[in-house]
Formats: structure tokens, C-alpha cells, sequence
């Protein structure tokens, strides 16, 4: 916390304070989920050229070190607006219903309505990307998991 208070300056306001903040946060995010919730998930398998948890791992040390550069090099300007929080309220949200239903029903079933509300949401209007986005990608990395590497998807 000692990082965040020496820059936060009056004629800046808040704006430093807030990248190092959530720079700091996506830090602790990707460490927990490397040190503690990616071991206590992933179980080790004898076979196949990559482990379970190689991609979770991956993924979340990219947060860890976007975390690292974003609090120790912020840029940019900050600027709250309520519409754009209660956009990335209902994103979040929808994202923990998908998950939820992954365990129920599948990736395949979930996955493309979920990309492709999401893709809505966001504003793409694109027929094409919205197809190669909602439909294609998420039975690439179907294929991908499932038969070039042999790893079941929930």
C-alpha cells in the first residue's frame, strides 16, 4: 500500500492511484490463482505432452505480469462512469452463469450463446464475426482441447 500512496498528487486526483490499484489487485488475483487454486484444481496425469495445468497457468501468470506492469507503469487517464461499471457488473455475472452451466451442461452448449451474447453486448453487429467469434472459435478450442491434445472441457 506503501506503493500506491506517494502518487497520488492533487492535480491528478485519482486517476494514478486507480491503474496502480487495480494493477495491485490483478497481481494478487494471478498469484492466488497460481499458487493456490491451480494446484488444488488441476490434478497430474502421466500421459499427454502438456499438463492440466500448463494453460490455466499461463493464463494466469499473464494477469500476474499485466498486474506487475500496470502497477509499476500506469498511463492514461481514468474516468468512472456508472453505465460502463454496470456493464462489467452484468458481463461478470453473466460469466459466472456460464460457468455454472459448464459444469452442467457443457462447453459445448454454453459456450457459443455465451460468447455471442457477450460479442451483442459489447456492441458487435458484424454477421461474420459474430459467427466466427460465437460458433467457430469456441469449436476450435473444442477441437483443440478434446482431440489435438486430448483433454476433456467441462
Amino acid at each position: 500500500m506503501a506503493l500506491l500512496l506517494p502518487y497520488c498528487d492533487a492535480s491528478r486526483g485519482f486517476e494514478m492511484n486507480s491503474h496502480r490499484l487495480l494493477g495491485g489487485f490483478s497481481v494478487l488475483v494471478g498469484a492466488v490463482l497460481l499458487l493456490v487454486i491451480i494446484p488444488a484444481q488441476t490434478v497430474p496425469v502421466s500421459y499427454g505432452a502438456l499438463a492440466p495445468s500448463d494453460f490455466p497457468s499461463f493464463a494466469a501468470g499473464s494477469i500476474l505480469i499485466c498486474g506487475l506492469v500496470q502497477l509499476f507503469f500506469p498511463t492514461g487517464t481514468v474516468h468512472f462512469s456508472l453505465g460502463e461499471a454496470t456493464r462489467a457488473l452484468l458481463v461478470t455475472l453473466g460469466a459466472l452463469v456460464a460457468a455454472l452451466g459448464l459444469e452442467r451442461v457443457g462447453f459445448l452448449l454454453v459456450a457459443p450463446p455465451c460468447v455471442l451474447a457477450v460479442m451483442l453486448f459489447m456492441g458487435e453487429r458484424r454477421v461474420s464475426w459474430l459467427l466466427i467469434g460465437g460458433i467457430v472459435a469456441p469449436l476450435l478450442i473444442w477441437m483443440l482441447f478434446e482431440i489435438l491434445l486430448g483433454r476433456p472441457l467441462p
